[in-house]
């Protein structure tokens, strides 16, 4: 009886210091829209279906002890509009969590991203901010300075009285054996009371030049049910850059940087964009800047209904005068469940060089 009672306390000590994992949780996400598109600035008048940001992921952690856990993540994206479709690799990463916070290491979206996607009400479906210029392209796509950086390394503390703290770093993928790569970096903080929610972020290519972009953002709760936000993006080359940059299309071409600044751009698989997802480089040899990026908004929620209207508009870098626009959508979402909603809305994008571009969409998703 007392070898019995031995062997079962050994055991346990054994499972209690190699860690408590619980289950993983397998989740998703399918997101399906109708849009008509007529746009000047590509020739389109069409209308589709497309997928957006449809993905299925797993995630879980382990109990280390010691208020210490091991945490993980993989998502991967997937076009529920077509059964011929590419999957695309999304956030996939492992890190730890402690009293300190959590840092993890991987493929991950940058702080830069998720404070962006903290104010958008129509974020990651067809009509939302970062697909229509309302948010500059560094919310969006891969790469170094992508909405989802890779061989990142990201820090979020915990909460102290509101505020959060922030820090990126992704090893500059050109590096070779005896190569010194430039490293992009960033920084963020982030302060909640009540119904006020303010941010700032910093973001640098290191590349020397104009290779940097800072932000300020946030919303207000001003009333039941009725929300102000925006954010001002100031840009020190980075966002200039990525306009000037030669980007993959559909026919895996490359645009002019014209016609790149005049295409509406696809942001992490959504919306009926012409230019697909990709790695967005690294500052170009052009050393520009001062496209600036600003938006502004307000939703109503009115039982399971909310109203959304956004405005805002990208400036002239001074090295291209004819790359600004003026953006605006107004959207409604009805939820018909706690995991299931549709929405629909008008986008136009008008671009000084090129006109206008027109969408009306009609979507459904489901969470699970």
């Amino acid at each position: 009886m007392n070898k019995k009672i031995l062997a079962v306390a050994t055991a346990a000590l054994l499972t209690g210091a190699i860690g408590v994992q619980a289950a993983p949780t397998v989740y998703g996400r399918i997101d399906l829209s109708i849009d008509a598109i007529d746009s000047a600035a590509n020739g389109t008048d069409d209308i589709n279906m497309n997928s957006n940001t449809s993905m299925i992921g797993m995630k879980g952690s382990e109990d280390l002890g010691d208020g210490l856990k091991a945490i993980y993540k993989i998502e991967i994206q997937i076009d529920a509009s077509e059964r011929d479709k590419n999957q695309i690799d999304r956030d996939q990463w492992v890190g730890l969590k402690g009293n300190f916070g959590q840092v993890r290491m991987g493929t991950i979206s940058s702080s830069y991203k998720s404070h962006g996607a903290a104010i958008d009400p129509l974020y990651r479906t067809s009509a939302q901010g970062r697909s229509w210029g309302l948010q500059s392209k560094l919310h969006s796509g891969a790469g170094e300075v992508g909405g989802r950086m890779n061989k990142h390394i990201r820090f979020d503390s915990n909460n102290y009285n509101g505020v959060k703290v922030t820090a990126d770093y992704s090893f500059d993928a050109s590096d070779s054996d005896g190569t010194q790569g430039n490293d992009t970096f960033g920084v963020g903080a982030s302060y909640k009371n009540g119904p006020v929610m303010v941010f700032t972020d910093y973001l640098s290519s290191n590349d020397g030049g104009d290779d940097s972009v800072w932000k300020i953002g946030g919303k207000f709760n001003a009333m039941e049910g009725l929300t102000f936000y925006g954010q001002y993006e100031s840009d020190g080359g980075l966002i200039s850059n990525s306009k000037e940059a030669c980007v993959n299309v559909q026919s895996g071409a490359c645009t002019s940087s014209a016609v790149a600044a005049a295409t509406p751009y696809i942001a992490d698989g959504v919306g009926p964009a012409v230019a697909a997802q990709g790695a967005i480089t690294k500052a170009s040899a052009n050393d520009v800047s001062g496209a600036d990026v600003w938006y502004l908004g307000a939703s109503m929620a009115l039982g399971n209904t909310t109203v959304v209207f956004n405005l805002g508009q990208g400036d002239d870098n001074d090295h291209n005068q004819n790359v600004g626009y003026k953006s605006w959508t107004l959207a409604a979402a009805h939820k018909l469940s706690k995991r299931t909603m549709v929405y629909g809305g008008f986008v136009q994008q008008d671009f000084d060089a090129t006109g206008e571009t027109d969408v009306v969409t009609f979507g459904m998703r489901h969470n699970f």
